[in-house]
């Protein structure tokens, strides 16, 4: 049996106060294209998490834990 995992990657960028142009342009996107790849979403792009958690300082495994819920509910 899997969980239901979704991942809220918009809510936690702005609940944390990150400019989500200029995150985009850093990873050389389009705004339009970077808010597709961060809307709530059951599967993410492998590449975007890598170079997204890279421009955070993050480790992947550290973004991907702070942005997944097991319900499906977003932590705001």
């Amino acid at each position: 049996m899997t969980d239901n995992v979704k991942y809220h990657i918009k809510p936690y960028l702005k609940k944390r106060g990150f400019n989500l142009s200029a995150l985009a342009n850093t990873m050389g996107m389009s705004f339009q294209r970077f808010d597709h790849h961060i809307k709530p979403k059951d599967d993410l792009s492998l590449n975007f998490v890598v170079v997204l958690s890279n421009n955070l300082n993050m480790s992947m495994e550290e973004f991907l834990e702070e942005v997944s819920t097991s319900d499906g509910k977003s932590e705001n």
